[in-house]
């Protein structure tokens, strides 16, 4: 039943997306609960993004995060002002996984879809993620 309800919210993730790619809405959430550096990509485990903060300046192919192999991300903030369009996150490290997540450069979002992620790289567009 698990797996099933995964794959159907892998699907509808997927068709919400015209790029194909399962793209978080970003959300107006307050930058104060959002604690994240400038320049950095920003992770938590709780809904609110009060503690267990992750963060990375740079691509990371396999997030070192404490409780990021265990526990879901559920908030994340890609405070960055880098060229690059945006931030692919993968399920698994080295950029593997059935499915990657596009956040935009400057995006947050909070109620993220709660999976796992293992590694990150910033892309030029968005359909860079399944390349």
């Amino acid at each position: 039943m698990g797996k099933a309800l995964y794959v159907l919210f892998a699907v509808a993730f997927a068709l919400s997306s015209s790029a194909g790619i399962a793209a978080a809405k970003p959300q107006d959430v307050s930058v104060q609960v959002l604690s994240c550096p400038s320049g950095d990509l920003c992770a938590w485990p709780v809904t609110v993004g009060s503690s267990n903060r992750c963060r990375w300046d740079a691509a990371d192919p396999d997030w070192p995060c404490s409780w990021s192999r265990s526990r879901p991300v559920r908030v994340v903030y890609n405070n960055t002002s880098r060229n690059d369009a945006g931030v692919c996150l993968c399920p698994a490290p080295y950029y593997q996984g059935d499915i990657a997540y596009f956040l935009r450069r400057g995006g947050q979002a909070q109620v993220w879809p709660g999976v796992i992620i293992g590694s990150h790289r910033w892309v030029e567009e968005a359909n860079e993620c399944f390349g």
